[in-house]
């Protein structure tokens, strides 16, 4: 099913409390990247070969928000972004 939501969606990101045809498919994903140590090879590289998956979606937020404000502070010079300040499409004032 999450293969199937990847296919039709583009990107493996969904949030804790995400339903998918009526299957919580956020909590069936928050486990399985809770229990990546359990899970046997076969499965870590079939989680690993969807679009956008992430073992850590915070940090991998963190570090593309990083990314974007060192851009920023390239282009700007500094790194007072105003609040509701969006970068190519990122929040980064809010970040």
């Amino acid at each position: 099913m999450f293969k199937k939501y990847v296919e039709e969606h583009g990107h493996a990101k969904v949030s804790l409390r995400f339903k998918y045809e009526d299957f919580n498919l956020g909590i069936w994903v928050s486990t399985k990247r809770r229990d990546k140590d359990k899970l046997d090879l076969k499965k870590i590289q079939l989680l690993e070969s969807l679009l956008q998956w992430s073992w850590n979606p915070l940090e991998d937020q963190w570090n593309e928000g990083f990314e974007y404000l060192k851009k920023y502070v390239g282009e700007q010079g500094h790194a007072k972004v105003p609040l509701r300040f969006k970068y190519e499409d990122f929040n980064l004032g809010i970040w």
